[in-house]
């Protein structure tokens, strides 16, 4: 792991890859329009509001070498961990960065966005008046609160609800900022913003193998902490796939960057399903 950074708290951005994916080995480093595709998360990333850090999370293992390599290149902070507990690998470097709370993002999904996750935070925090994506409120109440949503002017309105469970005063803020409790957003758009103290918590009981391999699966099993999901308003657009996990993702990312007139970071969500739709039949 990368040590020259001191540590502080505030809110951080946990970046997932692995070089051995079964469907499309060396994805993350794979080159699209003359950039990795990692490159393309990272520079999103880097645009989001009311984060300190980010942190590439990878494995210890000598295939997973050339992402610590890019990582420097790029000035990237790194941490190495276990290929199969990765809740353990969120784990531990949450305890190594000391943050609040952070977010959690997959290396293959070049088209995050960046408006949603600023959102997503501030909800976090119970912060009002969320202008990225044009949420309204962000106090805990039961049910739905309607949200004009910026980010997918295609949707005339979308709502934050709260996954409401015994023990739980309405008035308290969430533990997890989501969007996929309920999919309303497109695959490879996923937002996860949790506190530290419930990740670390939850973690210390997780023991099943797929809670241990897909991070945030426990608590979406057992609702033992207070979850906030974001949707859309539009389900449809759960159905979209924007997440580069085949050759044939890989030639739509593509196809998507070739039809760009300007940086990729300067596409809004809307913008990017616009060119999913266009590109999705070649």
């Amino acid at each position: 792991m990368n040590a020259v950074l001191q540590k502080k708290g505030g809110v951080g951005i946990i970046i997932l890859a692995r070089l051995d994916s079964t469907r499309l080995p060396g994805k993350a480093l794979r080159t699209a329009a003359g950039k990795e595709m990692l490159g393309y998360v990272v520079e999103r990333a880097r645009m989001v509001r009311g984060v300190s850090e980010i942190v590439l999370a990878t494995t210890d293992r000598t295939v997973d070498d050339r992402l610590e390599e890019y990582a420097a290149a790029c000035d990237l902070a790194v941490f190495r961990g276990s290929d199969v507990d990765v809740a353990g690998r969120v784990a531990a470097c949450v305890r190594w960065r000391g943050w609040d709370a952070f977010v959690r993002i997959n290396g293959d999904s070049p088209f995050i966005d960046p408006q949603t996750i600023s959102s997503a935070v501030n909800l976090l925090y119970g912060l009002g008046g969320v202008s990225a994506a044009g949420l309204s409120d962000s106090h805990a109440q039961r049910g739905n609160m309607h949200a004009e949503c910026a980010s997918l002017p295609l949707v005339a309105c979308g709502s934050v609800t709260l996954a409401g469970y015994a023990g739980h005063d309405a008035t308290e803020l969430p533990d997890m900022v989501t969007n996929v409790l309920r999919r309303t957003f497109p695959k490879g758009q996923s937002v996860e913003v949790c506190r530290a103290s419930a990740f670390l918590a939850g973690y210390a009981a997780m023991h099943l193998p797929e809670h241990l391999e897909h991070v945030t699966k426990y608590f979406y099993d057992t609702r033992s902490i207070r979850i906030m999901n974001m949707e859309s308003g539009d389900p449809s657009l759960g159905e979209i796939q924007l997440a580069v996990d085949t050759e044939e993702d890989f030639a739509l990312f593509e196809r998507m960057l070739a039809r760009m007139d300007r940086p990729h970071t300067a596409y809004a969500a809307h913008e990017i399903i616009e060119l999913y739709r266009e590109c999705l039949h070649g």
